[in-house]
């Protein structure tokens, strides 16, 4: 005997399923087409263990390998937006959505973490995350508000309340960060200090007239650490590189042991390198030392205008053209990655583009794991959005894997029972004749499928 299941529950169900297929449909039909503009793409790798990548972030989402292939993460799971702000350090990875700070596990489930003030996709300004140091891995956060976070480890904290606040933070190490604030034309960049239990505020290392909203850039080599800043302006986009930065001396009462009573004085400057029409991708550095350095790839990279240059001593190298690049990643074993629309590859200044290290198209349904009914049909509509951009095949869109599983009973649905008699349908309820409730997602489903078919038939 089939389990009862409560009349509204069930139209609830069938609504929200015919949802996900009518919209699928309007995303298929003629002029309604691309309705987010481009194709998903590989645009960032947020974790690696050894010398493989184990969280990579889409255009629209995050995605995580499974076997041969790679299982994509859904929005929903942190209830959006598709490209949010994500820290990732020793294996941890939080992820800044509009149900606020999520940590996503290695199986692609998400957990909501506590922190106060709200830091979520509305209140976040920035993360900053410090996983190469000896003294830990770490990740920290700025609010709109000027609220210093620690998100890891640990549950995080409020460190230090920054005014005005500020645009963007880096790690100079675990125990200290450089923050940037932009305001009325004029950057000031100091250095804030993390002891035990407190943070210390030093003064401006830097002010200077400045256009556009800074984004940190750390790009490390034998020498330590060069820092820039990256910026879109009003005429385009700059990069600048911070210089003068040395060791500061410890500020007495910050849990270092040190004693002076202020840091001392650097020669701290902004000196410009590049300006672009184009977005502007790096700089990353190969260490000399690093084996990717030892076969003669060693150097400071940047892209520009979708290009590859070397930079040595602020003066830029154009490299041999290649395909255009939409990210530029390094690796002390691989390299130079770059983000080839729509894949993640190896690239060598001297022999150009390698091995593609993740592909799309080895990307896989997303898992509907611990998703209730609502979040489940929108996880789908997620993916078909993906899907269907990206153009895979047909027996991906609607994968059988899905089909496996049916959404509990929701106990609050209703509360006669199966006594209660036929349900009235409420003004506006979505409802069909229980005798074609299952059918009728499944011929729309059905339908989405010969459309797309259809389409790609006719492109080719």
């Amino acid at each position: 005997m089939r389990p009862y299941r409560p009349a509204s529950f069930l139209r609830r169900l069938v609504c929200r399923s015919i949802s996900v297929s009518v919209l699928a449909l309007l995303a298929l039909a003629s002029g309604f087409a691309r309705a987010h503009g481009a194709a998903p793409t590989v645009v960032d790798v947020l974790e690696w263990e050894s010398e493989a990548p184990t969280l990579v972030r889409l255009s629209r989402g995050l995605a995580r390998p499974d076997g041969e292939a790679w299982r994509y993460i859904c929005p929903t799971r942190w209830g959006g937006p598709e490209s949010p702000l994500v820290g990732s350090a020793g294996g941890l990875t939080v992820v800044a959505g509009l149900r606020g700070l999520m940590e996503v596990g290695s199986d692609g489930l998400t957990t909501a973490l506590a922190v106060s003030p709200p830091f979520d996709s509305v209140t976040a300004r920035s993360i900053a995350s410090e996983g190469d140091s000896a003294d830990g891995d770490v990740i920290i956060g700025l609010t709109t508000q000027g609220g210093l976070l620690s998100l890891a480890p640990g549950a995080p904290t409020l460190l230090l309340s920054l005014q005005p606040p500020p645009d963007a933070v880096v790690f100079e190490s675990a125990s200290r960060v450089l923050v940037a604030s932009e305001v009325d034309g004029t950057l000031s960049i100091y250095r804030v200090r993390l002891g035990t239990g407190t943070a210390i505020r030093d003064p401006d290392l830097v002010t200077v007239p400045y256009d556009g909203t800074p984004i940190f850039v750390k790009a490390g080599g034998a020498d330590g650490a060069t820092f820039w800043i990256r910026s879109a302006t009003q005429d385009g986009y700059r990069l600048d590189r911070l210089a003068g930065l040395g060791d500061p001396i410890s500020r007495a009462g910050d849990g270092s042991g040190g004693s002076e009573a202020a840091p001392r004085a650097e020669q701290v400057t902004l000196t410009p390198v590049t300006t672009s029409a184009d977005p502007i991708h790096g700089p990353v550095n190969i260490s000399a030392s690093s084996p990717a350095g030892l076969g003669g790839d060693s150097g400071t990279y940047v892209v520009i205008s979708g290009q590859p240059h070397r930079l040595t001593s602020d003066e830029l190298e154009p490299l041999a053209k290649t395909e255009r690049f939409s990210c530029l990643r390094s690796h002390p074993a691989l390299g130079l990655l770059a983000c080839i629309l729509p894949d993640l590859k190896r690239y060598s200044p001297t022999s150009g583009l390698g091995e593609t290290v993740v592909a799309l198209a080895e990307l896989r349904p997303p898992s509907l794991a611990g998703l209730d009914d609502t979040d489940t049909q929108s996880c789908k509509y997620d993916w078909l959005d993906v899907a269907v951009d990206g153009g895979f095949p047909a027996d991906l869109l609607l994968p059988a894997e899905w089909n496996d599983s049916v959404p509990d009973e929701d106990p609050r649905s209703d509360v006669a029972g199966s006594g209660a008699g036929p349900a009235v349908a409420a003004s506006g309820d979505c409802q069909s004749a229980y005798g074609r409730r299952n059918t009728l997602p499944l011929a729309l489903f059905m339908t989405l499928v010969a459309l797309t078919i259809a389409r790609r038939r006719r492109n080719t």
